[in-house]
């Protein structure tokens, strides 16, 4: 929660030079030109999909111990 918080307080020029260092890297990764709104929104899933992951191994990690 921390990560996402901290990325989502970057100011716009901030998170723009960080999604196209990301865009150059994959583009040079994979070959092809990639749309920087893609590459947020691949990021965007992965980052509120790990959270999920995470929060739901912590509540059941700790539902059984009272």
């Amino acid at each position: 929660m921390i990560f996402i918080f901290l990325l989502s307080h970057e100011s716009a020029n901030d998170s723009s030079q960080t999604s196209g260092f990301l865009t150059r890297f994959m583009s040079l990764l994979f070959g092809a030109d990639i749309p920087d709104g893609l590459i947020r929104a691949i990021a965007h899933i992965i980052e509120f999909g790990a959270l999920g992951f995470f929060m739901n191994n912590a509540f059941f990690a700790f539902k059984g111990k009272s």
